[in-house]
């Protein structure tokens, strides 16, 4: 009996080994113009830790075997500079072969996200117009929205423009979401989705330029353009006489301007509010630049930037600018 015991042991353990091994990622290829490296390593990008590793053979032949639960972004990396980036399927068996002096273009096989992301890399450098270019990054997460190589080319679409793309990336990468970077992307997503068109605006709660907290939402029962901008902003400084120009119009019926600073420094601030004659308005800020948490609330990537709400705090508009803003206005108070 206990000899039957043992040998059923035996089988489950090597059952197990067998598994293990069959689940392992395998990564190989050759190196060609390499004439100093004797090691290649595999790196998270996310961690930097290095993951697997493996000698270079005489003829430039490699191979990393590793454990790979969920998929990620890798460096197979020679050096600080000269690597490849590398996006794995757990249990893929892939082969990057690449020649050190032209690591845009290696060869892959097997390693579905990898060669997505080197194939429209290529394409998409070739590419000089900017429009054709936007339509080809459309092109290739309408053809690979399950791929974690999209999430290297979506954010150069305009979230708010292109929000339908965003969407259909986010759906087809719902079964990454335990990777760092697709909970970040989804989570963006959905944050976004509450600050389309017809949603109700996100609450701002800052102090203006005498340390006073004032709330967006104190402004409700008018039409209010939140505007972000900072003092550094020479676009955003070039759309102060237009702002000026439509408060001085339309305040008297009922339009407001909320402003959201993305400066860091208070005094800087506060010179180009009298520079430029902002002073009418509402003005906020945490002085935390980029990581405003006003801009934060409505995912500003690039300033100036507006959102004009109505009187019930409902979302109207976005981007508008100049002879936009002008011609929304005018739709508005003198319909």
């Amino acid at each position: 009996m206990r000899k039957n015991v043992i040998i059923i042991l035996g089988i489950m353990f090597l059952s197990v080994f067998v598994v293990n091994a069959q689940n392992k990622t395998v990564i190989k290829g050759k190196i060609t113009n390499d004439k100093d490296y004797k090691i290649v390593v595999l790196e998270q990008i996310l961690t930097g830790n290095t993951v697997g590793y493996s000698m270079i053979d005489k003829n430039g032949n490699y191979e990393i075997k590793i454990n790979i639960e969920i998929s990620d972004y890798y460096k197979l990396k020679l050096t600080a500079e000269e690597y490849i980036l590398y996006i794995p399927e757990p249990g893929e068996q892939a082969e990057v072969n690449f020649d050190i002096s032209d690591l845009i273009n290696p060869e892959i096989k097997n390693s579905k996200h990898t060669e997505i992301f080197y194939t429209s890399n290529v394409k998409l450098k070739s590419i000089t117009d900017k429009s054709e270019g936007i339509a080809f990054i459309k092109k290739i997460i309408d053809e690979n929205s399950n791929s974690l190589a999209c999430l290297l080319f979506i954010d150069d679409l305009d979230i708010g423009a292109d929000y339908s793309y965003y969407k259909k990336l986010a759906k087809g990468l719902a079964k990454y979401k335990d990777n760092y970077y697709v909970a970040g992307f989804l989570e963006k997503v959905k944050n976004e989705s509450s600050l389309a068109v017809g949603g109700q605006a996100p609450e701002i709660s800052l102090e203006n330029q005498e340390g006073k907290v004032i709330k967006l939402s104190s402004l409700q029962g008018n039409y209010v353009l939140i505007d972000f901008w900072a003092a550094w902003c020479r676009p955003c400084r070039m759309e102060s006489p237009n702002m000026v120009k439509a408060y001085n119009k339309y305040h008297a019926k009922g339009f407001e301007i909320f402003s959201v600073s993305l400066d860091n420094k208070k005094d800087d601030w506060l010179k180009a509010i009298e520079q430029d004659k902002l002073g009418a308005w509402t003005h906020v800020s945490d002085l935390k630049g980029w990581q405003s948490a006003g801009g934060a609330a409505y995912n500003v990537r690039s300033i100036p930037f507006t959102v004009l709400i109505d009187k019930e705090g409902k979302i109207i508009a976005k981007g508008l600018r100049g002879a936009a803003l002008e011609q929304k206005l005018e739709e508005i108070f003198n319909k």
